[in-house]
This record gives C-alpha cells, structure tokens and sequence, in this order.
C-alpha cells in the first residue's frame, strides 16, 4: 500500500527526490530491495547530497547481499552527516562481512565513542576484533558490552567461545 501511494505521488511529480525516495523507502520494505535501489539511483542523481537516500540505498543493496557496496552507501551517508550511527554501524556490519573486519573495528570505535552505552556497538566491536585477531580486545568490548546489559546473551555466548577457544592448546 506505501509502495503504491508512493508511486502515484512520484508519478505526480516525477523530478521529487522526497517522493522517489519514499517509493525506494516502500519498495525495499515490501521486499524488493532490486527495485527500490533503481528508484533511489534515480533520486540520488537529483539529490547526490541526500544522507537519507544513501542510507536506504546501503540498506536494499545489503538486502541483496552486496556487502562491499552497501559499505560505500553507509560510508557516504555518514560523510553526509545524517543518522551517524545507524548508517556508522551498518558501515562496520557491511564492511566486516565484506572481509574487512580491521576496518570494520575503527568504524565501531567510533560508534562506541558516539554511543558508550549501548551494549549493541560493544558487542559488534568484539566481534570484528575477535575476527581480526585480537583476542584481548574482543574480550574488554564484551565485557563492557555485558557491564552496559548484563542480560545481554550475545556478549556472554560470545565471552563463553572466547574462552574455549582461548583454552585450546595451539
């Protein structure tokens, strides 16, 4: 139903970026992420200085699986100022399971020195150090991660696999 009131007044006004960007906003929403990012490309050339537009962008093409350029999207929209940490912390995701995980970590240092008390960043810092290597590190973000939510189920399973595999013999 949004995607189709978001048609009509893109139809009304086919050079709006606000009503393109809401269909493209619509289409991903409705599980067509494909179309969406064709819309938002076609509002992103009216309005190339849109954070909004590049972070919807970023969020289709990782619907997609399209990691890598998913990053660059988040990357733009946080140079663009708009929602610095959504777009900041799909940036680490998106960069991470690009294979990236060393710049992923600087992308959550950032995000955790933006938002210190949420438990989420800590937690997505760990993971990136743990994937770069760096055990005693991926050990003090969970923790804080686990002393900002001590219910936080994530941070203890992945502390719980820390230790396991800090125990194995080498």
């Amino acid at each position: 139903a949004a995607a189709d009131a978001f048609a009509r007044a893109a139809q009304r006004s086919p050079g709006s970026p606000r009503h393109l960007g809401g269909l493209g906003a619509a289409l991903h929403e409705a599980g067509d992420p494909a179309g969406a990012i064709e819309v938002l490309d076609v509002a992103l050339a009216l309005r190339p200085s849109d954070s909004r537009l590049w972070h919807n962008r970023g969020l289709s093409l990782m619907a997609l699986g399209e990691h890598g350029p998913a990053a660059s999207a988040f990357a733009q929209a946080v140079e663009l100022g708009a929602r610095p940490l959504p777009s900041r912390s799909l940036l680490g995701f998106n960069l991470a399971m690009d294979g990236r995980p060393l710049a992923a970590v600087e992308v959550y240092r950032e995000v955790v020195r933006q938002g210190p008390h949420h438990p989420r960043g800590w937690y997505n810092l760990g993971a990136c150090l743990f994937m770069a290597g760096d055990l005693r590190a991926a050990r003090r973000a969970f923790h804080e991660a686990l002393r900002q939510d001590p219910a936080d189920a994530r941070s203890a399973s992945a502390l719980r696999r820390l230790s396991r595999t800090t125990a194995e013999p080498s």
